[in-house]
């Protein structure tokens, strides 16, 4: 099993115990009756794009009964669990990141952000990424969280600059830097 950061205060799972077919299961939200009912859940922390699966939570029906009682548990809004989003750290650093949240928990040091529109998600994936967008944020709000009302502040301009990528075969590093100068040049920032 490979050592995460922080991981020492946690017990180590074996990969028995995750349930790997968890986002296609029926009453989700009610538990896993297996004995692999541990699944992935996003926090916090500055990775871009993709977070890989480092935290896993205990999914199983008695658990989530648990969860649903226990007021620290925070068992609340619900019906973006398991859904298609973006996780912004709650915790403001130098950058905003942002990475997106694939039919997964996510737990309160993340602020999720849901599009009406799923066309809207890589959109705002590069957006909430770019330097432009730390700068609009920070100008906003420059304290040391990055709560749900500020993110929602946030001038949306919607634009197709994500098309020419589409059409190329896999990402580049130097499409990141043509994506930020878009997006700067978008917002005039």
């Amino acid at each position: 099993m490979e050592s995460y950061q922080n991981g020492q205060r946690y017990p180590s799972l074996t990969k028995e115990l995750i349930c790997p077919d968890y986002s296609t299961r029926n009453n989700i939200l009610d538990g896993i009756a297996d004995s692999a009912s541990y699944i992935p859940i996003v926090k916090g922390g500055a990775v871009k794009y993709f977070k890989p699966n480092m935290w896993y939570i205990d999914w199983s029906t008695e658990a989530v009964k648990s969860y649903k009682i226990d007021k620290k548990a925070r068992f609340q809004n619900s019906r973006y669990y398991f859904t298609c989003g973006i996780g912004i750290p709650m915790v403001s650093s130098s950058h905003v990141t942002a990475a997106l949240i694939e039919n997964k928990l996510f737990d309160q040091s993340i602020v999720g952000v849901f599009p009406h529109n799923s066309e809207w998600i890589y959109y705002l994936l590069a957006f909430f990424n770019s330097p432009t967008c730390t700068k609009l944020l920070k100008a906003i709000n420059p304290s040391a969280n990055n709560s749900a009302n500020y993110i929602k502040k946030l001038p949306f301009i919607l634009r197709d600059i994500l098309s020419a990528l589409k059409e190329g075969s896999q990402y580049k590093p130097e499409d990141e830097s043509y994506i930020n100068q878009l997006i700067s040049d978008i917002y005039g920032c």
